[in-house]
C-alpha cells in the first residue's frame, strides 16, 4: 500500500525507486522474522508496529538523504560551471589578445614591406623590381620560419593553453 502511495506522490523517479527498494527490504526482513518468531499475538503485534515504524523512518530518512544529495549535486554543478566559465573566459581573452597582436604585426609588416619596396624601386629605377625583391625576401623568410619552427610553434601554443588552464 505504501508503495502505491509513493508512486502517486510527486517525487523524482530515482527517489521513488530508492524508497521502494528500501521498503521491500524491510518487508522481506519482516516476513523472515515473522516465520522465525513464535505465534504469540503480543510478539506479532509488537513486531508489526515496530516494522511499521521502521518503514516510516526509512521514508523520512530517505527524503532527507535525497534532499542532501540533490543540494550537494546542484552545488557541485554550479561550482563546475563557474570554473568552466572562468577558464573559457581566460582562453578567449588570451586568443583575442594573440589575434590582435597578429593583426598589428601583419599591418606593420605590410606597411614596412611597401615602404621598402618603394625605396628599392627608386634605387633600381623600376618600382616593380623593388616589390619583387621584397616579395622574394618575405617568401624566403616564410619558408625558413615554416621549416624550422613548426614543432616549436605548436609546442609553444600547447604550453600557453595549458598555462591558461
Amino acid at each position: 500500500m505504501i508503495v502505491h502511495i509513493l508512486l502517486m506522490m510527486n517525487n523524482s523517479k530515482w527517489a521513488n525507486i530508492l524508497k521502494i527498494t528500501l521498503l521491500k527490504i524491510v518487508e522481506e526482513i519482516e516476513k523472515y522474522i515473522k516465520t522465525k518468531v513464535s505465534q504469540d499475538e503480543n510478539v506479532q503485534g509488537i513486531s508489526s508496529s515496530l516494522f511499521t515504524s521502521l518503514k516510516f523512518v526509512v521514508l523520512e530518512q530517505t527524503d532527507g538523504l535525497i534532499n542532501e544529495v540533490t543540494g550537494f549535486t546542484k552545488k557541485q554543478i554550479n561550482e563546475l560551471a563557474d570554473i568552466v566559465a572562468k577558464k573559457t573566459a581566460d582562453i578567449l581573452a588570451s586568443v583575442i589578445h594573440i589575434i590582435i597582436l597578429l593583426i598589428l604585426a601583419a599591418f606593420t609588416l605590410i606597411f614596412l614591406s611597401i615602404s621598402a619596396a618603394l625605396y628599392l624601386g627608386e634605387l633600381t629605377g623600376k618600382t616593380y623590381i623593388g616589390f619583387l625583391i621584397i616579395g622574394g625576401i618575405i617568401t624566403i623568410m616564410s619558408l625558413i620560419v615554416w621549416k624550422f619552427s613548426q614543432k616549436r610553434l605548436s609546442e609553444r601554443i600547447k604550453s600557453h593553453i595549458s598555462e591558461v588552464l
